[in-house]
């Protein structure tokens, strides 16, 4: 309420980001529990509204952002990059794979995942957990979509074979380890769109799986693999 108060409007797509205008300048405020991201187009308005959270608020200014939500920004020249080098690196000694052999592609073209390569029976919450934590790392790695998305759709049945294809992700995550995402300060205002399916890829239900990617500028925004409602 304090941030409605004060002329945000809570974002209708995104509960957690807030937005102000004020003229022609521009303020984004993002909480998530007790995590804040902040920024704005004039520094003296966003340090007013700091200035502002600290008297209402017990806030913690720790400047310029460089880690949040376990994802690492680094500035550099013309730019900002995006990756999770320090997450992996806890997933990969978490799930035993920090001393594995890194290998160049996530998964073999043409491999097809099915509910058949789960006769045999393997560790459901060791498979959930990996796999839930790969899919946090999705979000600086558009690259790993695919594959983790494939492995999803195998949450409460995965076979030894669906393991063995985890392995083979972390094993892409360590020779990886901080590739990520570039954003230039002076992207064009240019978004464009490309968009694909295969046709009825999955082997069970023969069900099309579609990916997307959306830029803006030369800069990566959005990004899915999702297996279609319908056949």
């Amino acid at each position: 309420m304090h941030l409605i108060a004060l002329g945000f409007i809570c974002s209708p797509i995104e509960s957690t980001l807030y937005v102000r205008k004020d003229g022609t300048d521009l303020i984004v405020f993002v909480l998530y529990v007790d995590d804040i991201l902040l920024t704005g187009s004039c520094d003296a308005k966003v340090d007013m509204f700091i200035a502002d959270l600290q008297c209402s608020f017990d806030v913690t200014h720790l400047g310029l952002l460089n880690y949040y939500l376990g994802i690492q920004f680094v500035s550099v020249v013309g730019g900002t990059i995006m990756h999770q080098a320090k997450y992996i690196e806890k997933l990969l000694q978490r799930f035993g794979f920090e001393d594995c052999k890194p290998i160049s592609t996530p998964v073999d073209v043409g491999f097809r995942f099915s509910i058949e390569d789960a006769n045999d029976v393997f560790d459901t919450s060791l498979y959930q957990q990996a796999v839930g934590c790969l899919i946090y790392a999705c979000n600086t790695r558009p690259d790993t979509q695919y594959v983790v998305s494939q492995l999803s759709r195998f949450m409460h049945s995965p076979g030894t074979r669906h393991w063995q294809v985890v392995k083979r992700v972390f094993r892409y995550l360590k020779g990886t380890l901080r590739l990520g995402l570039f954003y230039s300060r002076d992207a064009q205002p240019c978004m464009r769109a490309f968009i694909d399916s295969d046709w009825a890829g999955c082997y069970d239900t023969r069900v099309s799986t579609s990916g997307n990617c959306f830029f803006l500028g030369e800069s990566c925004i959005s990004w899915l693999s999702k297996k279609q409602i319908y056949a």
